[in-house]
């Protein structure tokens, strides 16, 4: 609505409007890639698991979760198939 109302009652260029979309673009572009996190399931896919608590954390806190003392102190099954392979594999 503010571009149409730019393009109707300010001016009637279209450079005006592509620089408004380009700069609100970038600025969005830089918030989302700064401070918003990937998802724990895709830390937890790629093996990043250490990663993919630290997400969990950050999530709960932002859901009103404010126990400073939270720890994720559990493994992932495929992070205990991984250290039982890795294990293993020093054995033989």
């Amino acid at each position: 609505m503010v571009i149409a109302f730019i393009y109707q009652f300010i001016d009637n260029s279209w450079w005006l409007n592509q620089t408004i979309g380009l700069v609100s673009t970038g600025v969005l572009f830089i918030f989302s890639v700064l401070y918003i996190c990937e998802s724990p399931k895709f830390y937890y896919l790629k093996g990043r698991f250490e990663e993919s608590k630290l997400a969990l954390k950050h999530i709960a806190y932002f859901n009103g979760y404010t126990d400073k003392t939270f720890t994720c102190n559990f493994k992932f099954d495929k992070e205990i198939i991984l250290e039982t392979a890795a294990a293993d594999a020093m054995t033989n």
